[in-house]
């Protein structure tokens, strides 16, 4: 018999995520920090299970940009949560090689729409200046700040606003 504990998984808000054809991607080698992630996601309302993949590894999130590219769909995914540092291929080496095949895939003719957001526990200036020369667009601490996660859904569309009962929280 097996038991999922997930202390998220019965919570209902009153606001409903909106309605996209985009897809998440989650890249971390420790599942906690998955699990972690996906729970402040329904925390925040955005209850896209379905929409979101998970991979371990830098190597497993190319191998689903290629994928989506071999299917036409380059739009597919329009935001990467990754890690720094794992194993095999790390979040800085990924993002460079997603950042090559989204541009061929495009053949430069249009802007690249994915956004890359970095969640790591090197937040020093040289791991950030790293992230972004590897083409990561923003790079959050652990424990991710839940309204900062919250600012990236809704500029993605992912949810319509981050619930006024954490914004309260965030200002007490």
């Amino acid at each position: 018999m097996s038991l999922e504990i997930d202390p998220f998984k019965n919570i209902k808000l009153s606001q409903v995520w909106v309605e996209t054809k985009s897809r998440l991607m989650i890249v971390d080698d420790e599942v906690f920090n998955i699990f972690a992630l996906k729970g402040l996601m329904r925390v925040l309302g955005c209850e896209m299970e379905e929409r979101i993949d998970v991979c371990y590894n830098g190597e497993q999130a190319v191998d689903l940009i290629r994928k989506a590219i071999r299917e036409g769909d380059v739009d597919r995914y329009s935001l990467i949560l990754t890690d720094c540092s794992m194993p095999f291929m790390d979040g800085y080496e990924a993002s460079k090689l997603i950042r090559l095949l989204i541009k061929e895939a495009r053949n430069e003719e249009e802007v690249d729409k994915l956004k890359i957001v970095a969640i790591t526990g090197h937040v020093e200036p040289e791991y950030i200046l790293k992230a972004h020369r590897s083409g990561i667009n923003k790079v959050f601490p652990k424990p991710v700040p839940i309204l900062e996660l919250g600012t990236i859904l809704c500029d993605l569309k992912f949810i319509q606003s981050i619930p006024t009962r954490l914004q309260r929280q965030n200002t007490e």
